[in-house]
Formats: structure tokens, sequence, C-alpha cells
């Protein structure tokens, strides 16, 4: 947190024994400057509120009362006193203009807040060391005025009284299993161990309490009280939670009397009479595990986290650390622009593993303290994209951190110091209106070439007259079920392992699996259950060692019946690969067992009109043209979309169409060869398809 106790600098006066009781103004005084300093706001703003004529006679008394109540989030009571400390005052106490411009920066009145922040600026010397800092408060000033009034895409909200406390609650990490749950770190009232020093030694007059796990579901839209966890992984240290293992069954946290030096541990769930007393070590490397800020882990085998290391760029500077050939490689530099001569922390890879969010203080580009940044990573040439702001109220004036989207691709959390919460940090919940496509398995991953030696220099060879190889020819036939009972066949069987030893050797082709309905007039039961056909031939190659993150599945109705569900499949990715040409590729040598289908071209428009964990309920569904289901298997929902489309504005007319029917969430999504791809996707494909530049800016909306 980079601004929000810098005033306790200025007033680390000593104050009397911890035991002595105040009766004098000036013992008072002195003991709510030590609770004060010791960060203890509340005893030391109720000390000085009782102290009467202690605020009536003392100006740096009655600005430390202020003080407290800004950090206690009671603006209204700060803003009285500070008010009344400058008002008609011939000579008042200089950072009464401070903590004013902080109160109206923190209420989003930017430009009252610009006005007491220059007027500070004017009573302090050239080299006063709070100069540098109030000019960063300007430019947060203005990067607020002009974000302000620009839409947003999310509704945010505070989790409640119940879920936050007086404390301060952050790390915020959706269940990986229960989609109304969510597991953070707080430390409050409650906390294992009670008040304790920086050393970690009990102090019950000014200690402060530390971090452990705590748990809370939502039940009707109302999230209850949390609930800690267990007494083996919760202990008188901070513990703070960092992240899930891949499958959700191992939580991975870090522990440590202070947040410089401990150690991250994994709980694996285990019932508490199979535990032992201590948990296991993460076996990551050595200095991710004691030193570095933030891990965060994707799919097991790569960790990007915050430090501060030779060679950066300034402050805490983001790295990734990847698995390799059995080993963990070493930390690589983010580069520019990720990184700056501000601090990057509180990184998150979203499900693509090409979408990095974090939080940033760099003050040309941020609201408050840190803001929630958002960048792309793109595979040639090997950069990210510049990171963007993703704006107010996910932002606001204060510390936004620990930005994390959950698997449903609608809603994210994340930690907030804002000053309409009930704590130092609360959590916050933000519902966008979209799905947030990041949240599709990868296409392809954030993944850089590593640095290699030079290699040695090859030995001649012998020249042949032999006719270079052909490359075989490959062919894969549909499956046919007659019905949801049916199992594969050995000959189905057969194929499917042709298909994953394909897969197999070339690792970066994706597989379009297809799946078609039997009856002739599509039903919601049919597209659902053809997609469940689709699920059983890919859990055969998964099975066989095929990556999950490699196939997209999609079921429709077909013109005409063929007695049973069929399925078929086709590839992505196929350019630069020696099989180029010699395989099925959606919109190019592919031949369908249903033919002459839109959404069978190179691309095609959609509108998807509904996300659900199951066959979709809408009986309006199967009646619109070209109902579809789609699924990835590391994703839990299943999509629906209507229509299919070459063009922007055929899709744009009849998503409006459908408004009205029982779709008023409806929204237009792209295909190319057979799979959905993002913006980030479509915008580099516009040479090809000059019709993305109407979805990537329409007009009229």
């Amino acid at each position: 947190m980079t601004t929000r106790y810098f005033f306790i600098a200025m007033l680390c006066f000593a104050g009397i024994s911890a035991f002595a009781q105040p009766f004098s103004d000036s013992e008072k005084k002195a003991e709510a400057q030590t609770l004060f300093t010791r960060e203890r706001f509340a005893d030391a703003a109720t000390l000085l509120a009782n102290a009467k004529s202690l605020i009536r006679d003392d100006k740096e008394a009655r600005l430390m009362l202020a003080v407290s109540y800004y950090q206690l989030n009671q603006l209204d009571k700060a803003l009285e006193h500070l008010k009344a400390m400058t008002e008609g005052a011939k000579s008042p106490y200089q950072e009464c203009w401070l903590y004013l411009g902080k109160v109206y920066h923190a209420r989003h009145q930017f430009e009252e807040a610009t006005n007491y922040f220059k007027l500070y600026l004017k009573t302090i010397k050239a080299d006063h060391p709070h100069r540098q800092m109030v000019r960063e408060e300007i430019r947060r000033c203005a990067n607020g005025i002009e974000l302000q009034f620009k839409t947003s895409a999310a509704l945010v909200e505070n989790l409640g009284p119940q879920a936050n406390s007086d404390g301060d609650e952050f790390a915020p990490i959706p269940s990986p299993t229960n989609y109304n749950k969510i597991y953070f770190s707080a430390a409050r009232k409650e906390s294992t161990g009670g008040l304790r020093n920086p050393r970690g030694v009990k102090d019950e007059r000014y200690g402060q309490y530390f971090s452990d796990i705590y748990a809370s579901r939502s039940e009707s839209g109302i999230w209850l009280q949390p609930e800690p966890m267990h007494y083996l992984l919760n202990s008188p240290k901070h513990e703070v939670l960092l992240d899930f293992n891949r499958d959700g069954q191992a939580l991975l946290y870090y522990q440590g009397w202070n947040f410089d030096n401990g150690a991250i541990l994994i709980d694996t769930f285990r019932q508490l009479e199979a535990r032992t007393l201590s948990a296991d070590p993460f076996l990551g490397p050595a200095e991710v595990r004691t030193k570095y800020v933030s891990p965060f882990f994707y799919n097991d085998t790569l960790i990007i986290f915050a430090a501060r290391l030779p060679g950066g760029f300034g402050g805490l500077d983001l790295y990734r650390v990847a698995f390799r050939k059995g080993a963990w490689t070493a930390p690589q530099n983010l580069g520019q622009p990720i990184n700056t001569p501000y601090d990057e922390t509180t990184p998150f890879l979203a499900m693509d593993g090409r979408t990095l969010y974090f939080s940033s203080n760099d003050s040309y580009k941020s609201v408050g303290g840190f803001d929630v940044f958002r960048s792309v990573y793109n595979p040639s040439p090997d950069i990210w994209t510049v990171p963007m702001n993703v704006g107010i109220p996910i932002n606001s004036a204060s510390d936004d951190t620990h930005f994390r989207i959950s698997r449903d691709g609608f809603t994210a959390f994340f930690s907030s110091a804002r000053k309409d919460g009930f704590g130092m940090r609360d959590i916050y919940i933000g519902y966008f209106q979209e799905f947030l496509m990041e949240m599709e398995p990868p296409q392809f991953a954030y993944e850089p070439a590593p640095i290699e030696p030079d290699p040695a220099p090859a030995k001649p060879s012998k020249p042949t007259n032999s006719a270079p190889a052909k490359p075989p020819g490959y062919t894969f036939e549909a499956v046919t079920l007659a019905n949801t009972e049916s199992a594969l066949s050995s000959k189905d069987k057969g194929m499917l392992d042709r298909l994953a030893g394909l897969l197999l050797q070339y690792p970066q082709l994706r597989l379009i699996v297809t799946a078609y309905a039997p009856e002739a007039k599509p039903t919601n039961k049919g597209i659902f259950q053809a997609i469940r056909q689709a699920e059983k031939t890919v859990a055969y190659l998964t099975n066989k060692g095929v990556s999950s993150e490699a196939v997209f599945m999609r079921s429709l109705s077909r013109p005409r019946s063929a007695g049973g569900y069929q399925v078929e499949f086709a590839f992505r990715n196929t350019r630069d690969l020696p099989i180029q040409g010699q395989v099925p590729v959606i919109g190019n040598n592919y031949k369908s067992v249903a033919p002459g289908l839109i959404t069978n071209k190179d691309l095609v428009y959609k509108v998807q009109v509904a996300s659900s964990k199951g066959e979709y309920g809408s009986s309006a569904f199967a009646a619109q043209p070209y109902p579809m289901a789609e699924k990835t298997p590391n994703f839990e929902f299943y999509r629906y979309t209507l229509g299919a489309f070459e063009s922007y504005s055929e899709a744009e007319a009849f998503r409006q169409s459908i408004l009205g029917k029982g779709f008023s969430g409806a929204y237009i999504v792209v295909y190319l060869n057979g799979e959905r791809v993002d913006k980030d996707i479509a915008k580099q494909q516009t040479g090809v398809f000059p019709d993305l530049e109407n979805f990537l800016n329409p007009r009229g909306n």
C-alpha cells in the first residue's frame, strides 16, 4: 500500500508507557500518537474525540483525529474537522490541504481534489519530501477526470457486511468447484493468534491481527459470514491464500511472521484426522517459495510473480518461471510495456493463457494508488500489448488489487481500499454484461521461446538423389452413435487412435469436433445430447494423452436426419506444418456429413443467447435458425448460439430481431474455421477477412 499511511512517518513521536492511564491532555496526545503510529486508528479516534479541550486547543491533535477518521472511511467526519481547521484560519496546518485533497479524491470529485493538492504544493517548500507524491496524485486526478465518464463494462458491488469487516480482507479467489463460494485472506478480530507486534510477539495493547484464510458462500445473492480454515492451516503467523492447483484439489498459500520472508505451502483438503501438524511444502523454485510477491500459478507449469530483481525497470516488476523438462527455468522479466519504473503486482492470467490482468501504481495511467490493467500476449512477434486501464468502477481512487475472473466468465472478484468499504480493504465483486472471451481455454498460451545456446555447426551431409517423401494424406471418418447409450466401436477407436497420434505429433493443432443431432427438426434436447456425444469422443482422446486445451466442441442440427448422432473432426492452425492441405480444415478441404451449412464456412458470425451448465431451457431456442451448443473440456458451461451469417450486418440485424423474443442479452460472436475467437485474434485477421472491421468497429451501436 504505497499511499495509505505516508502521514504516519510524520508522527513517529514517542508514546508513554503502554500500561499508563492518560489523564492530562499531553498524556492523551502522546497515547493517541502511539496508537496512531501503530495504525490503531479506531482507538486513536476514540481517545481524541473524548478529549474535547485537546481537540479545541491543539491543531496537531485535531489533524490526527481527522486523519484517523479518513483512515476509518468516515469521510464526513474527517471533512468536518478539516473544514473547521481551514475556514477563517490565518495559517492552517499545511497537511489539512493535503487531506482535503485526499477526501475529495476518494469521493471521485477529481477537480476539487486537484485544487486542494495544488494549494498544498503552494504551502510547502521546493524540497519537501511530499512534493513528488502530490504531483502524482494530481496526475491520478487527471486520469480520473478522463475515465469517469467512459462507459463501464461492469457493475461493482461490495460483498457486504457479513463477508467484509472493519479489518483487512484481500486476495479473493473463486472456488474452482463451487460457483457460489470464494476463499480470501483477512486480518480481522477473530484471526488466529490475536494481536501481535511486527515480530510476532503478542501485544494486546498496540498489536495488529495477522492474516488467516477464510471461505464465504452466497445464498440468494447474499454473501454469508466467512468461516476460517481449519486450525492446522491457520496459525498465529500470516497465512495468505495464493491459488489452487489445476484440478482444484490443492490450495497453495503463503505462511510467515512477516511478508518479506516466509514459505509457500500446500493444503490438500484431507480430513483433519489424516493430517500431520505441518502442511506440505511447495516444491517450486526456491526464490518463489520464500521471497517473491503474489505468485500466480497457471496450469501447474507457469508462475507469474512480482519481485525486485537486479536489471528490472524499477519497483516491483512482473516475472515468469516455467516448468520445462523436469525443472523450473530462471526468472524472466515480462519486459516493457508490462513493467514500468513503478510497482506491478498481483498478476492473473486468464484461461486463454494470454490475457494478463495485474495492478500497477503508475501515476501516468492510474486513478488511485494501484489500478487494475489488462494486456494481451501476441506470440508473433513475442510482445505484450500496451496495458489498458480497465476503468471505473473496477478501479477507484484507492488501491485496487488481486483481480480474479471466475470460470463462468461473467463475474470477477478483487480487493479494494476504497472509502465506501467497511475496513482497510474489502472484497468486491464485478458483474460483466458480456462473457469475457479470455476465459475460453487457450488457442495459444503465453509461452515465449526459451533462450537456447547457439547450436554447434552441422556437418555437411552427402548429397542424395532420392526424391523428398510426399506427405501422406489423412482421413478421419465420422463416428456414428445410434443413441446416447451407444459405445465407441473398435473401428471408431482405431480412427480416434490415429487422430490422437496426429495431435500428439503436432501439439499446436486445434481440433474442432462437430456433432449432429439425429432429428431433422432440431430440439433443445437433441442439440444438448449431440454435444454430449462429442464429449464422449473427446474423453477417449484425452485418455490417450491429447491436451484438453487443444479441443473445441460444437453441436448442430442438419437439414436431413441420418438416423443417429454423427461426430466429425477437423482442424485449425495447420499453417507452416507439413500436413497443411492433407487434413480437413473447416472452410478448406472439409467434406462434412452435413454439406452446405453456413457454420462450415471459414468466417461465420453467430449470436450468443445463453450460457448454462446443462440443457438450455428456453422453448424458443430450437425454433430459431442454426441453434448450436458449444463447449471446451476445461470449462463447465455450455454456450448456446443462434443464426449463422457471413457478414456482420446480417448478424446484427438478426440480433436486433430476437431481442424481444426472450433473448435480451444476445451479443455477436465470431468463428474462424469453426472455432470462436476473441477480438484480439479478429484484429490479426482483418487482412484476410475485411468484414471483421465492421465487427471490431460497429457503427450506430
